[in-house]
């Protein structure tokens, strides 16, 4: 989730700067390559909705990243940006670490 957020001010500074050609390699961070560095058992022990959103955010990722690479408008990826961070908020809405 850190990395998420991490890459959520990168994009969002990028923005600032008017640095669009920026964000491909920004968003990639938290694309499904991430997984790769992540232990397998870590999703089998996480309720499964709590992975599927972690699947479906890691997608959105790689695909802002896609597009941005293609050449989109500050304005697409502040809507694909919108997109993500309702996926960020809804799981942490939805999910607590037991203590």
């Amino acid at each position: 989730m850190r990395t998420y957020l991490e890459t959520v001010q990168g994009i969002v500074s990028a923005l600032a700067e008017n640095k669009v050609a920026r964000v491909p390699e920004i968003a990639a961070r938290s694309g499904a390559k991430l997984l790769g560095s992540m232990n397998p058992i870590t999703g089998l022990k996480a309720p499964i909705g709590f992975t599927m959103m972690s699947l479906d955010t890691h997608d959105k990722f790689d695909k802002l990243a896609e597009k941005a690479r293609r050449g989109t408008s500050r304005t697409e990826v502040l809507t694909d940006l919108q997109d993500i961070l309702g996926n960020c908020t809804g799981c942490h809405a939805a999910y607590r670490l037991a203590r």
